[in-house]
């Protein structure tokens, strides 16, 4: 009985309770290339592209790890809405202000790491590709502040990719 309790109890671990991650094959690119809400994120690296200063899109195709605070398409109206002189993102229309566009795009992106909504916890600060702070708040779910004071809140956690993990925000 007893060597029946021990092969039973050693047989159990806390792995048999956990659900497995999923896998997903395709990059941080693809899988926003894949996401409808996320269309404006991609044209707007497409955009940036455009300066031969900026090869985003190769970028977050590599191996990363990378962890990604993607902006969705009413994100993206949002900030147009809040700049003078720009309606669309067809209005950078030049390098200078494709580099621009590149430089809010690096805003989002957190390198070095695939930061699982876990791993984040309150009063947290992240450092962008771009070099700015960004700080987590996990009060009534998690949100990403930054210098402006703008929240933007995580709408969609921890979206696996084969080179990172995305965030969608608000």
């Amino acid at each position: 009985t007893l060597l029946f309790f021990t092969l039973i109890l050693t047989s159990c671990s806390n792995d048999d309770n956990e659900s497995p991650t999923p896998e997903n094959d395709s990059t941080i690119v693809e899988t926003a290339q894949a996401t409808a809400d996320l269309s404006s994120l991609v044209s707007a690296l497409q955009k940036a592209d455009e300066s031969a200063d900026n090869d985003l899109i190769s970028a977050l195709s590599g191996d990363g790890p990378f962890t990604v605070f993607a902006p969705t398409n009413a994100a993206f109206s949002d900030l147009l809405a809040q700049l003078d002189g720009f309606d669309s993102l067809d209005d950078f229309n030049s390098q200078e202000l494709q580099n621009l566009l590149a430089t809010i795009l690096t805003y989002h992106v957190i390198v070095g790491t695939a930061a699982q909504s876990s791993d984040l916890s309150n009063g947290q600060t992240l450092t962008t590709l771009q070099g700015a702070t960004l700080e987590v708040s996990t009060e009534g779910g998690v949100s990403i502040g930054d210098a402006t004071d703008s929240a933007a809140e995580v709408a969609t956690a921890d979206v696996q990719t084969s080179n990172g993990v995305v965030h969608i925000i608000n």
